[in-house]
């Protein structure tokens, strides 16, 4: 389904090397859309019982390409075309998470085998074009800060762009996939699998789904969950699951190879958890008892890993 994949990453590596204009853009993005759009199609039939992402897909990517045309048409006026290409970002955005999660599922259904961790590895780079497009748009939109991957961040000038709904749910994707990838492997027995480097991207993805909307104040005609959680930053139950996840990948790095700084950050994570937990109504369902025995370990490890420290120092 991804075959069209190096040819996307080429691209835009191409293009971060050389001058970029609108006009470049375009065709950079032109043929994953056309090759998106041929792998949307055969995942119809190939994959019926994920017909819904399939065919949602087709039709997003459909509507993409029929905005080529008038792009063109207005840049060749000199005519600005921001709203359009916006709209083609978002709608490349929301068809690449439709195609990705009929993968995701055939992964997770069939816990990761060994011979499948190329697709694994084509989700992930999927999932990142839509950064990398938005990315590629801003800096040809004379935002040079770009080039810095954690500016993308900062400026906040990627919701200009597309949603931070959207944002949000690449980070929480590609980090939800780490997750249960070393979840499952840790369930199989096939702990040998396990790359250090999985925990790392895991634990990136997931800070940087939750610095997406900062600490802002919720709208006070809200009710329930949402606006509880976002008093701290936190926007939703996925937000929440989040710092448990965090918690977890922490939890198993540090038995792979002790290292205090992830048993801090997994403690931080978790005290944060623990913290919105403790304040919302029973009813909502969430509690604490994971995330208490994990930090009970990891503070172990932490006070473990400094005493060691202290005597060698000593």
């Amino acid at each position: 389904e991804f075959g069209w994949l190096p040819k996307t990453i080429q691209k835009i590596e191409t293009m971060e090397q050389e001058s970029e204009t609108l006009e470049s853009f375009l065709e950079a993005i032109r043929t994953p859309i056309d090759d998106a759009l041929v792998a949307a199609r055969n995942a119809v039939t190939a994959h019926p019982e994920k017909a819904k992402f399939s065919e949602s897909a087709v039709k997003t990517l459909e509507s993409a390409k029929n905005l080529i045309p008038t792009i063109k048409e207005k840049l060749a006026k000199n005519e600005s075309a921001d709203s359009e290409i916006k709209e083609l970002l978002s709608e490349y955005g929301r068809s690449i998470l439709d195609l990705t999660y009929i993968t995701e599922s055939q992964l997770i259904a069939s816990s990761f085998p060994k011979e499948r961790m190329g697709d694994f590895e084509e989700v992930q780079a999927k999932l990142e074009t839509i950064r990398q497009f938005t990315l590629m748009y801003l800096r040809v939109n004379g935002k040079d800060e770009m080039k810095d991957q954690d500016a993308l961040h900062k400026s906040g000038a990627i919701s200009d762009v597309i949603s931070l709904d959207q944002i949000e749910v690449v980070h929480w994707r590609k980090g939800a996939l780490y997750f249960m990838l070393v979840s499952t492997l840790n369930q199989k027995n096939r702990k040998d699998e396990i790359q250090l480097e999985w925990f790392s991207k895991c634990l990136e993805e997931l800070e940087l789904m939750l610095s997406v909307r900062g600490f802002k104040t919720p709208d006070p005609e809200s009710v329930g969950e949402a606006p509880e959680l976002a008093k701290y930053g936190v926007w939703s139950s996925t937000h929440l699951l989040a710092l448990l996840y965090g918690g977890e990948m922490c939890h198993w790095r540090t038995h792979l190879e002790p290292s205090p700084q992830v048993c801090q950050t997994g403690i931080n994570m978790l005290l944060k958890y623990n913290k919105f937990v403790g304040d919302l109504p029973e009813a909502y369902g969430w509690n604490s008892s994971r995330s208490d025995v994990l930090l009970k370990i990891l503070e172990g490890q932490l006070q473990q890993q400094q005493s060691t420290s202290d005597q060698k120092a000593d």
